[in-house]
């Protein structure tokens, strides 16, 4: 594991990055939306980042709590913009494929 530490705010414009992918032009009439859901799983990812760097989680529960964040994102992003489950899942999916990399360079899990 990486000892670089993921800064919230890159972490989420890459996320919105890779969001926009899915969401196109749509992206510009909610960004704020958007931003805000890209920064809850930024924030998920950089909490088990800490969590196993002290020990206190194992990449298995990591990787559980990450879809637990996706799966949260997933409901807002249908609810909020009426997207269907499926347009939801690949929001999310390629928002994180944009960050792999970056992600498994820092916490100890795999996309």
């Amino acid at each position: 594991m990486n000892t670089n530490a993921l800064s919230l705010d890159d972490l989420t414009n890459a996320l919105l990055i890779g969001a926009e992918s899915q969401l196109g032009d749509a992206l510009k009439s909610m960004a704020g939306f958007a931003k805000e859901q890209m920064k809850l799983i930024s924030l998920t990812i950089i909490g088990l980042e800490s969590l196993q760097k002290s020990g206190q989680i194992t990449p298995e529960q990591a990787k559980a709590d990450l879809a637990i964040a996706k799966n949260s994102v997933q409901m807002a992003l249908i609810t909020e913009l009426g997207l269907t489950k499926l347009a939801a899942q690949r929001v999310v999916d390629d928002a994180l494929d944009a960050v792999a990399d970056l992600i498994a360079d820092v916490v100890d899990i795999t996309l």
